[in-house]
């Protein structure tokens, strides 16, 4: 419930006039023991988009 309180404003609001081609990913939620491993890295990787929006980045311990 706190994370919906915090989080709604987020994902409610949409990106404007996206390039075509432009994938967004929101958040990526690893487990510790397989961090800085590239998962983020492979998920664009393996995808049809070309080009990314990234807001902001957190790491969460």
């Amino acid at each position: 419930m706190i994370a919906f309180k915090v989080l709604k404003k987020e994902f409610e609001t949409l990106f404007e006039n996206p390039p075509s081609n432009t994938g967004s990913i929101e958040f990526v939620g690893v487990a510790s023991e397989f961090r800085k491993q590239g998962v983020a890295s492979n998920i664009i990787e393996h995808t049809l988009y070309e080009n990314y929006v990234i807001e902001g980045m957190a790491e969460l311990t």
